[in-house]
């Protein structure tokens, strides 16, 4: 930004000097003075582009990121090796969570189906993908005891991570996402029921900050993963 100051303040001041003596130069000295403010225009045009188009993410992510990243409040569930899981989890790495059930007939396989497409789209940005982790959260905690959610989540993909805990934990977390579940009061006779929930997937930051909403329009790997690495380019901090 110096630089490119500095280079503007020279050009100034070149172009100045050369209206005051203009009359004393002749046409040869003219042209190369000509040249030389042409010269130093485009030089400043180039840096403009280097130092503010630069930092312009090429992809639309309007839609996607918030206004403003929301820091989450401590939770706490367990994961499906038995283990604490809560907000220093999350904090280091990229998180994409999903909230869902391993007994949804549907929406879940299809989602989860997706989020492995798109970490093995992200194979080719492996520092990205070393960053990045996918934590399912169960909101059918009666049914989703550790080993079926294991299963469950491992099929999909083995480095998922499968997470449930109490109701009120799980609601907790889910009401900072501003997601929202139903579990049907209606059981059928072998016991099964069926759980509403939302199929849209939350992107927190290395700092355990509600960084981004993929709705329903976006679930497309090659569109989450071009948008996953114009957010993580325009971040300032690279390095988490």
């Amino acid at each position: 930004m110096q630089l490119l100051t500095a280079q503007a303040k020279f050009i100034f001041i070149l172009l100045f000097s050369s209206l005051n003596v203009h009359k004393k130069l002749s046409k040869k000295q003219l042209l190369t003075v000509s040249l030389i403010i042409l010269f130093g225009v485009f030089s400043c045009f180039k840096l403009w582009q280097h130092y503010f188009q630069a930092k312009i993410p090429s992809y639309d992510l309007r839609g996607i990121t918030l206004p403003h990243p929301v820091p989450l409040q401590p939770f706490s569930l367990v994961d499906h090796h038995g283990k604490p899981f809560n907000l220093d989890n999350l904090y280091g790495r990229w998180s994409f969570i999903f909230l869902g059930y391993s007994n949804c007939p549907d929406v879940c396989p299809i989602s989860l189906n997706l989020l492995a497409n798109t970490f093995a789209e992200l194979k080719e940005r492996e520092e990205l993908l070393a960053k990045t982790q996918t934590v399912v959260i169960s909101v059918d905690p009666k049914r989703d005891k550790q080993e079926s959610l294991k299963d469950y989540v491992s099929y999909f993909h083995p480095q998922f991570i499968g997470a449930t805990g109490e109701p009120e934990d799980i609601l907790s977390l889910a009401k900072q996402l501003k997601a929202s579940y139903k579990i049907s009061p209606t059981v059928d006779e072998e016991g099964n029921y069926l759980v509403e929930h939302t199929s849209a997937f939350f992107l927190i930051d290395p700092k355990g900050r509600f960084f981004a909403l993929f709705q329903p329009q976006f679930h497309d790997a090659i569109k989450i993963k071009e948008a996953f690495i114009a957010i993580y380019n325009a971040r300032a901090d690279t390095s988490l």
